[in-house]
């Protein structure tokens, strides 16, 4: 039904992959089901460009099919959250907006913030990573 769906559970047959998102919304126009997706992150930190470049390593990126993306938290959840949107999208969805909010917790578990990041739809990245997996 429409409406906010917390602890939503999505699986792929196809790329056996499967998921929990935090909560996302779904809404039905003139006969089309659209949904927004956010998840909600507790790390310490969010980087967009690595603080670092391990020497072990020598690449800020990740490995291939994905080599041109940073390999930080905040990419791992793009690539995690257009994950979702794809399995949605193959379920008939139309995807509109997608987010992660950053929530840092006090030693009790209370929100003491709350930031949300908009995200990239990277649709292609993660059909090329799913079809590799195959």
């Amino acid at each position: 039904p429409d409406g906010y769906v917390s602890e939503h559970l999505i699986k792929s047959d196809k790329y056996k992959v499967a998921g929990q998102m935090d909560q996302n919304f779904i809404e039905t126009i003139n006969g089309k089901r659209y949904v927004d997706i956010d998840d909600w992150k507790t790390d310490a930190e969010i980087l967009l460009k690595p603080s670092y470049i391990n020497p072990k390593y020598k690449s800020p990126y990740f490995k291939y099919p994905v080599d041109h993306i940073y390999e930080t938290n905040y990419w791992k959840y793009v690539l995690k959250i257009s994950t979702y949107a794809k399995i949605l999208e193959m379920e008939g969805f139309i995807v509109r907006n997608l987010a992660f909010t950053h929530v840092l917790l006090d030693e009790n578990s209370n929100v003491i913030s709350k930031q949300r990041y908009k995200l990239p739809y990277k649709k292609e990245e993660v059909e090329f990573i799913l079809e590799e997996k195959l």
